[in-house]
Formats: C-alpha cells, structure tokens, sequence
C-alpha cells in the first residue's frame, strides 16, 4: 500500500497546505523528505497564505498574544521570513505578553514597519538585534521594561534616519549598557531620546559630540546613564530643545552656555558632582 511519503511532492504540498502551521512543524521529524518539503519558503509562504486569515494594516497587541502573533514569534525561521514578508505591516506592539526567548534577528525583514514597540516582557533575554536597523521607515522604537535584554546599543539604529521616537531601557537592574553610538547623531529627524543604561565594563560612557546634529531634538532623557565627560558644546545650539534630565551620572565641566538662556520647560541636572551650573539657578531647573 502506497504510504503519503510516496505522493509527488506538489501533490503533498497541496494537502499539506491546508493544515495548521504548528501542527505542521510538529511533523518535521518524520522523514527527511518531509522536512525538506515543509521547510522551504515556497511552501511555507502557501501554508500561511491557505490558513490565516487577511488581517488588518496594524497590529496592535495588549495583554493577550493572539494565534498569529505566536505564528511569528515562534515559528521556523523560513515562517517568521514570509510571514513578516506577507502579513506584517505597519505598526507591531508586543506589550506586557510574558514573552521568553530572545527578540528574533528576523525581525529585520518587516521593514515597512513605522512602530515597534517591545514592553513589559521582563523574560525576554538577549541583544537588540542589530537587524533592527534595516526597518528604515521607522517612526517610533521603544524597547522598554524588559530586565534581561541587554549589551550595548547596536550602532546600526543609526540607519534609522525617520526615527522621530527612541525609548530603550531594561527597569531598574539595567542590562542595557552603554556606549551611547555616535552613529545617532543621524537621526535628523529624532524629537524625543530615552535612554537607561548600565556601566560598560570595556568602556566609558560619553555623550557623542554627533548628538547635537539632532536638530528636532525636543526631549532628552538620559538620566542614570553611567556618563562621564563633559556635556558637548554641541549640545548648546539644539534649536528645538526644551527639556533635558542628565540627573544621577558623573557628568563633570560647564553647561553649554546657550543653556543658561534657554527656556527650558524642564532640566534635571542633579548628583553630578562635577557638573557646573548657573546659580542663581534658572525657572524649571532643578539641580
């Protein structure tokens, strides 16, 4: 009697793309043949298409991960490629879902992503992905409250040049690290930074003079960052900026003097011991 193994392989992928993705990788130990068929991504990009559904031009995720965020996050490699490549669009949350793993190097293939935000998933472990930076269009980029992802920042989020958002930090035992990359100093479109980071064991943490190439710079956030050195005095000429918190570092020298008539909205210079502010201070300082 002729067993399913003996089927043409087109004939096979005719059946097979009907069944369930995750029960299909399950079969992937039954023969070689088998595996060789299901793992390519012709096959999986006919397998995705016969059995989920259209879906709508943004994702956006709660509380609850539904059937197609766990088709990607924990598929075949060759699934998450034409799964992003068919289905994933613009904007992509993946908050408070107790994810665990590591946040997949794939995710560089959904580049007409203009939102990824990755928050309050405190197991997930691992780099930023240096991928991250082949998502060109990206508006807003926020990995946030997620303790054991960790490293240093890739330099390669440099290439995000529409970046108007940028939000990385791990809570409060801080596994990300710096350097600050002076590669950000391209973000020309950047309005808001926020950076939490831990000491680098291999190396200082400075604040790059290319930061004041940000010329829609209206926030910056990188109190607790373990930065030494002076503040540039590139910074001064940051036409847009109104408010700053460079609190808790061991920031040493003079402020930019532009900054004594800047109008600040806010500015949280505190405990760093060798950092020399105006006094009397100006309105909405604190330090």
């Amino acid at each position: 009697m002729a067993s399913f193994s003996d089927l043409p392989k087109d004939v096979a992928a005719l059946v097979l793309r009907w069944i369930d993705p995750r029960q299909i990788w399950k079969l992937r130990a039954l023969s070689k043949s088998f595996n060789d068929l299901i793992s390519t991504n012709h096959f999986a990009a006919q397998n995705l298409a016969t059995v989920v559904p259209p879906i709508k031009s943004t994702i956006i995720i709660s509380k609850k991960p539904t059937d197609l965020d766990l088709i990607y996050l924990d598929a075949p490699v060759v699934y998450q490629t034409e799964y992003a490549r068919l289905f994933l669009a613009q904007d992509l949350g993946l908050v408070q879902l107790n994810l665990i793993g590591t946040i997949p190097f794939e995710i560089g293939l959904l580049t007409s992503l203009q939102s990824l935000s990755i928050a309050n998933n405190p197991h997930l472990r691992g780099p930023i992905p240096p991928t991250i930076g082949n998502l060109v269009n990206l508006r807003k980029l926020q990995i946030s409250l997620t303790n054991e992802v960790g490293g240093p920042i890739p330099p390669e989020l440099g290439n995000l040049v529409f970046l108007e958002h940028l939000s990385l930090d791990s809570t409060h035992i801080r596994s990300l690290t710096g350097p600050i990359p002076r590669q950000l100093g391209n973000l020309v479109n950047l309005k808001w930074l926020y950076l939490s980071l831990n000491r680098n064991p291999d190396c200082e943490s400075t604040l790059p003079a290319e930061l004041g190439s940000l010329v829609k710079l209206e926030q910056m956030f990188l109190g607790d960052c373990c930065l030494v050195g002076e503040i540039p005095a590139e910074f001064g000429t940051l036409p847009a900026l109104r408010a700053v918190i460079l609190e808790n570092n061991q920031l040493t020298g003079r402020i930019p003097v532009e900054w004594e008539r800047r109008q600040f909205y806010l500015c949280n210079l505190t405990n760093n011991p060798g950092l020399e502010v105006p006094n009397p201070l100006p309105r909405n300082w604190n330090n």
